[in-house]
Parts: structure tokens; sequence; C-alpha cells
């Protein structure tokens, strides 16, 4: 699914206004459906991998037969409110758009927990480098290399540090495609005098 963001104002103080990229999630009108609707939108099929804040599924739209991945993050007790690295996620990747950064498609919460949509990969560049019976031509690794530094390129001209760098947030489309991921970690730079952990 092809997605092209529109301009929307959001106040940044009283004085200024800053422009962000509008997403699918500003297109409710009113209330948030029911989270229970949302998620009969999808049809959740294998695990495909397990984490520290969660699990990440399978899963196909409903409506147009789309295969996309369903990163599910544990929510806390609700004073400790929603996990801190998730906000970051989400948010970062609704600002940043490149055709070599995983695209969010939707953000729901469902039950207990926070269900984030991603477009689907069928791997990452650490298997496809682990795979002894098909290893990787000259070509292939400048091809996976100038990805990943269009990628990095792209956060850095907006001010991102992906801070989390590896071949398992390397994910590679279903068309060979190179997908910088796993934005947890990554921060908003701008202040030469800040230090980063």
């Amino acid at each position: 699914m092809s997605y092209e963001p529109s301009k929307c104002v959001v106040p940044h103080s009283r004085n200024q206004r800053r422009t962000c990229p509008r997403t699918p999630l500003d297109d409710r009108r009113g209330a948030p459906a029911p989270s229970r609707a949302v998620m009969e939108r999808y049809e959740k099929g294998r695990t495909l991998g397990e984490g520290t804040f969660g699990v990440v599924y399978e899963a196909r739209r409903r409506e147009t037969n789309e295969l996309v991945a369903i990163k599910k993050i544990r929510l806390g007790k609700a004073r400790e409110g929603v996990n801190f690295t998730a906000i970051r996620e989400i948010k970062l990747l609704q600002e940043i758009r490149h055709e070599h950064v995983i695209s969010l498609v939707d953000v729901f919460a469902h039950k207990k927990n926070l269900n984030l949509v991603f477009e689907f990969c069928s791997s990452d560049l650490e298997m496809v480098i682990k795979d002894k019976r098909t290893p990787l031509s000259a070509g292939e690794v400048k091809s996976y290399l100038r990805m990943t530094l269009l990628a990095v390129k792209h956060c850095h001209d907006n001010w991102v540090l992906h801070r989390d760098l590896k071949p398992n947030n390397l994910l590679i489309a279903p068309n060979g495609c190179l997908k910088l991921a796993d934005f947890g970690l990554a921060r908003i730079f701008g202040s030469p005098d800040r230090r980063f952990t």
C-alpha cells in the first residue's frame, strides 16, 4: 500500500506552528473505533519473532489481502503508561518516510497490548548473511550497503540517529529492497552541545 502524507499543522508553542506529515491515524473522525473492530481488520498468522517488549506476528489485512507484520507490545500497569520506546518508535516512523525505511501502516490498542502494524518483510540481512547455501556476491554486498547508507542518510537529514544499526534490524522486503527498522533506541538530535548515551 503506498501512502502519500498530507500536511497538517500542529501547535509547537504559543507563537509558532510546525507542520508534520499526516498519517492514517489522523484520519479518524471523532472517537477512535473500538479496538476489537480494529483487530478484526487483520487475520493473525504465524509468529515471526519475539523480543524484550513483545512479539511480532505475520498478519493479513482482510480488506486488501496484503501481508503485514504486527508488533504487539505489552503495556505496563495503568500508572506506568505506555512503554517510552514504543512512543518514540511511533513518532519517528510517522515522520520519516523513505523507500529504505520500514513503513508504519497503523497503530491500535487491543486488550492490554499496543499493536504497531508494519509493511511485511520476509527476512532480514542477518538471515541472508548466515545462509551458507547462497553466498552473497560482491554486487549484492554493494547493493545492500548502498540501500543501508541511503536509509541512514535520510535519517540524518531528518535529524534522527538510529543508534541500533545491525543486520537483524535491516529487513529485506519481498522485492529485495532493504528496509531500516526498529527505531526504539533512535534519538532526535539538533543541539551540538547535547550528549547522548
